[in-house]
């Protein structure tokens, strides 16, 4: 939509745009009118008066089926080249997150696994904080036990089980670095 060359919005082109923009068809075949009064809205684009009846409006079960399908497509994609990250042990020592610098500066235990791969982490000063596994890092300096891991359980070898961590603790070192980017 062009705007005025004052830059108001309050005019009657601005109007029609936004009107024309809430009657077009998103990826489900209806528009946020129709999802929203059922039927779409008339406006200034000709239009003959039988296009308005019900008979012609995309049937509600052949969007709804476009819709999942939209869904299953996206959510396929994404698993194509997501991968999931190794379940962590009570009395885990991680590194946490900070959410404001982004910064793995903080220190915890790993205290109880809740199911949608939450953990309560248990910092230095006695707080328990609830975390995504994603902001969660084993810490390889501290040394982890050898506890059952907690949740879901994971083929993917954990962070302590790469080639770099296995050369610096032969102590060969050589500058090797970590493939799974954790540390």
């Amino acid at each position: 939509m062009k705007a005025v060359p004052s830059g108001s919005i309050d005019c009657e082109a601005f109007d029609h745009g936004l009107l024309e923009l809430r009657n077009t068809p998103n990826h489900t075949g209806r528009s946020p009118a129709q999802l929203l009064y059922g039927h779409p809205l008339r406006t200034c684009v000709p239009a003959h008066p039988a296009a308005y009846k019900m008979e012609w409006q995309p049937d509600k079960e052949d969007c709804d089926l476009r819709a999942t399908q939209r869904e299953q497509d996206v959510a396929s994609r994404y698993n194509q080249h997501a991968r999931s990250l190794p379940a962590l042990a009570v009395n885990e020592q991680v590194r946490l997150q900070n959410p404001r610098t982004k910064r793995w500066d903080q220190v915890g235990t790993v205290m109880a696994y809740h199911e949608p791969r939450q953990y309560d982490v248990r910092v230095p000063c006695g707080r328990v904080l609830r975390r995504n596994r994603r902001f969660l890092r084993p810490d390889i300096a501290l040394g982890t036990p050898q506890d059952t891991p907690l949740g879901p359980t994971t083929t993917s070898p954990s962070c302590g089980m790469c080639d770099a961590h296995d050369a610096a603790r032969l102590g060969s070192g050589g500058g090797a670095r970590c493939n799974l980017r954790r540390c």
